[in-house]
């Protein structure tokens, strides 16, 4: 919900950050630049941070031992590994 309330307040900076220098053709872009760039960090921030898995991966995939708490659903989660792609997933509940 937090994600989706930041992306659409800075697209609606940068759009007004556009539309304001945009008509009268001002050199002041650096509002324009930072709202889309933060607006573009929050829409692409899910390709680098992977979500939670309930499903345990299938054959080939390693537990690797590692262990944390989920801030956010407060599970504990369980690092695997797949050595033929290096790809890690995160599984919630012990295993």
């Amino acid at each position: 919900m937090l994600r989706i309330v930041l992306l659409v307040l800075s697209g609606l900076a940068f759009a007004a950050a556009v539309a304001g220098v945009w008509p009268e053709g001002r050199d002041s872009w650096a509002p324009a630049v930072v709202s889309g760039i933060v607006f573009l960090g929050i829409l692409f921030e899910n390709f680098r941070y992977k979500r939670v898995r309930r499903d345990v991966p299938g054959a080939g995939w390693q537990d690797t031992g590692e262990r944390f708490i989920d801030p956010e659903s407060g599970e504990t989660v369980s690092v695997w590994f797949d050595p033929s792609s290096g790809e890690r997933r995160y599984v919630s509940g012990e295993r």
